[in-house]
């Protein structure tokens, strides 16, 4: 368990180290690309990730590990919030506008489907790692550009989010309702996204 939560802690600050990345970068493609060093590491050391695993539920991964990862990858997002906040780093400044922009008046279905969304990309572009059938170059690109895809779109990852929040000034339970709310959905998709591969792939074989 310990483990796991040291696993989860460090894949969180990871995420955040991408949220960084991602407002230090004017050009919002080019940031989207940068932004995926955040989840190819997270891969690489082979870390505990909400996004990554919950399309997982039910099939190896069970409730209590998926709670502990999520609060695990928050207290890591929490942790990098406490570092760059008060450092006057440059981009500072554009991680509250994002998180202004994210917590602002929006229809609660909108943020759930954003969600979803996210999920089921985040979980099309981990479930290629855990086959050795595809080469590693061909695995990368899958995984990069689910995760371009998903800030092009405006899609809302419940990691980064909870890393994006720390830099608003807004009420801790708006905040702690956004992040739920956007983990449920991630949920929603990456479980879609497990289920309807797997039919898949079990009709091609």
């Amino acid at each position: 368990m310990l483990e796991t939560l040291i696993r989860s802690v460090m894949a969180g600050m990871l995420i955040g180290m991408g949220c960084c990345i991602y407002a230090s970068v004017p050009d919002h493609v080019a940031g989207s690309l940068l932004f995926a060093f955040g989840l190819m590491s997270v891969i690489q050391y082979k870390l505990c990730l909400y996004t990554g695993m919950v399309g997982l539920a039910g099939r190896g991964v069970s409730l209590k590990k998926l709670l502990l990862v999520l609060s695990g990858n928050v207290a890591g997002a929490i942790l990098l919030w406490m570092v760059t906040a008060p450092s006057g780093l440059a981009f500072v400044p554009q991680l509250e506008a994002i998180a202004a922009a994210k917590l602002a008046a929006r229809p609660l279905y909108g943020i759930a489907a954003a969600a979803f969304l996210c999920g089921m990309l985040m979980e099309l572009g981990v479930s290629v790692w855990r086959s050795g059938s595809e080469a590693h170059t061909a695995k990368s690109f899958i995984t990069v550009t689910a995760v371009m895809i998903f800030i092009l779109i405006g899609a809302e990852h419940s990691i980064a989010d909870a890393f994006y929040v720390l830099f608003s000034g807004e009420p801790l339970y708006r905040r702690a309702f956004f992040i739920l709310l956007c983990a449920l959905g991630n949920a929603a998709g990456g479980i879609a996204a497990n289920r309807g591969t797997s039919i898949a792939l079990r009709k091609q074989g």
